[in-house]
């Protein structure tokens, strides 16, 4: 796998500096840090020359080591993976192509969690200490193939911690998890006290289960209520992941109300962590038709930024919502139970809660 590209990281991250963006994630994929030590350090060579154009616009960087969903696709290495038996096979990208595969159950493997902390503490290593560098990304829905127990959890998420702790204290080290962790959060009640926060992923299609997305506005109303509700049960800061939908016929003043609606939320105290955007940039003509973008129809189009890094009509308006109005108390008024009445019955509370959020405007 080849690093960023110097020159386009140093642009995007200059368009993104301009409109006020505060950092952007920057996904490290297994693959490149593993196979011999010198295709590594090359690797790794070359995205420090990349940060360091990141850094000369004043750009902030949050690595997403290990990094296993990204545009919608998993990405992997061989030894996280065997062939289907079934109908256990997912799709994955792995050794240059995209396959149906059955990841396994490394949380369960003492030698492929020493391996995985072994490219990790490479790469921290390497990047720690670095201008650019803001914050890790770690295990971002990594929970998702191969739902590990507690214990096996939180001996990783320890691992994973001292790894990037033992370079830089003070780093900032958030854990990554999709929507579904509402629906079984005993999981993340355990860990989320561990790190500094939370990136909650939202839907990735318009319709998913109890879901249904239809446009920007809509994705960023239901950003707001997970990231509430995320706050609210797991006592932590949760930033929310959003952008898989275009404006379309909403238009902009429904994108920008949901946007505010999206900024003022407070729930248990506690403010929203932040937007993170799926996508920042449309991939240049060249790479439009690999995966990911190749894989879903209007991928390579999803982004903030279109191809020549120009900002797409709904990013201005909404980055202007999003910084309108300070966050309120109150917005968790439609949560009208305990937490362990939730931890109870996640699928029945979820969608009554919805419903309450959607009610209360």
């Amino acid at each position: 796998m080849e690093p960023p590209e110097p020159d386009r990281l140093g642009r995007t991250a200059g368009v993104a500096a301009s409109l006020g963006i505060g950092s952007l994630v920057l996904p490290l994929l297994e693959e490149s840090l593993t196979g011999p030590g010198r295709s590594v350090a090359a690797y790794l060579d070359g995205l420090i020359r990349a940060l360091d154009r990141a850094a000369d616009r004043r750009m902030g960087i949050i690595i997403k080591p290990l990094a296993g969903r990204v545009l919608g696709l998993d990405w992997t290495v061989r030894d996280l993976v065997r062939p289907k038996s079934w109908a256990q096979g997912v799709p994955v990208f792995v050794e240059g192509r995209v396959r149906s595969l059955r990841p396994i159950d490394w949380w369960a493997e003492p030698a492929l969690i020493q391996r995985r902390l072994r490219s990790l503490k490479e790469a921290v290593a390497a990047l720690s200490g670095h201008p650019a560098i803001r914050g890790w990304l770690l295990l971002d829905r990594a929970w998702e193939q191969v739902r590990p127990s507690v214990a096996q959890a939180d001996l990783v998420v320890k691992s994973f911690l001292a790894e990037v702790r033992e370079r830089d204290e003070a780093a900032r080290v958030e854990l990554g998890l999709g929507w579904q962790e509402l629906l079984a959060p005993e999981l993340m009640g355990a860990l989320a006290g561990q790190v500094d926060g939370l990136v909650l992923a939202g839907p990735e299609e318009s319709r998913t289960g109890d879901w249904s997305v239809p446009g920007l506005a809509r994705e960023l109303e239901l950003a707001a209520f997970l990231g509430a509700l995320g706050r609210w049960l797991w006592e932590a800061e949760v930033k929310v992941q959003a952008g898989w939908q275009g404006a379309g016929e909403q238009g902009l003043e429904e994108v920008a109300l949901a946007a505010t609606r999206l900024a003022a939320q407070e729930a248990g105290g506690r403010a929203l962590g932040g937007l993170s955007l799926v996508s920042l940039a449309d991939p240049e003509p060249s790479r439009a038709h690999e995966p990911p973008w190749s894989l879903r129809t209007g991928l390579a189009s999803l982004a903030a930024l279109d191809r020549e890094l120009e900002p797409k009509e709904w990013l201005e308006p909404l980055l202007a919502a999003l910084r309108s109005r300070e966050p309120r108390k109150g917005s968790d008024d439609f949560i009208d139970l305990a937490p362990d009445e939730y931890r109870a019955d996640p699928r029945l509370h979820l969608k009554r809660l919805w419903s309450h959020f959607q009610e209360a405007g």
